[in-house]
């Protein structure tokens, strides 16, 4: 078996690996499976599976995001906002929603 590449999955108790081009899920616990297919063999001759990255969010979820994450905020954050703004003659909303989107621009 050709092992091409060995990484943690994304909660941590899987080996994804590539043997032989083919997708293989294997758990981290199962050492009768991983024998069988060659990790550990694999690990023991000084390979290293490759720890879980997680992608980038899109940039949808980064506006969508709270304040302090410097996202759009929640619709009721936005609303007090507005109120204020009304109140006191400013335009923070607006401001708030321009800085927003120039942060983080569509991709």
């Amino acid at each position: 078996m050709a092992i091409t590449k060995v990484s943690i999955s994304e909660c941590g108790v899987n080996y994804n690996c590539e043997i032989n081009g083919e997708g293989v899920g294997i758990p981290i616990n199962d050492t009768e499976a991983l024998k069988r297919f060659g990790i550990t063999e694999w690990i023991d001759d000084g390979n290293t599976p490759e720890p879980y990255v997680a992608p980038e969010p899109h940039w949808i979820d980064k506006r969508l995001a709270n304040i302090e994450n410097g996202g759009y905020g929640s619709i009721g954050e936005q609303l007090d906002m507005l109120y204020w703004d009304k109140e006191n003659g400013t335009n923070n909303w607006k401001k708030h929603i321009d800085k927003v989107k120039s942060d983080i621009p569509k991709e």
